[in-house]
């Protein structure tokens, strides 16, 4: 597999620093307009649900930082790529 390929499966950031960074971008997203005081109620309400969701997804990936451990392939929709036959 070609170099470029890797990056495009793999993405610019490495998966383990993706998900510690999952966390701390949930939170900032709901104390954030806690601690500023948001004047607009809509964007205070945007701002929790969008932080809701980055924790949601940030504790349920399969990565080292989730709380998913196993995952059968069955369920990802994705295909396995098996090695040619010798």
């Amino acid at each position: 597999m070609s170099a470029l390929n890797r990056f495009m499966l793999r993405g610019p950031i490495p998966p383990q620093v993706h998900g510690v960074l999952d966390h701390p971008l949930a939170a900032v997203l709901i104390a954030g307009p806690l601690v500023l005081n948001f004047d607009d109620r809509a964007a205070t309400v945007i701002a929790l649900v969008f932080g809701a969701g980055a924790a949601v997804l940030g504790v349920g990936t399969a990565w080292s930082t989730g709380i998913v451990r196993v995952i059968p392939r069955s369920c990802t929709g994705m295909r396995t790529l098996r090695s040619p036959p010798r």
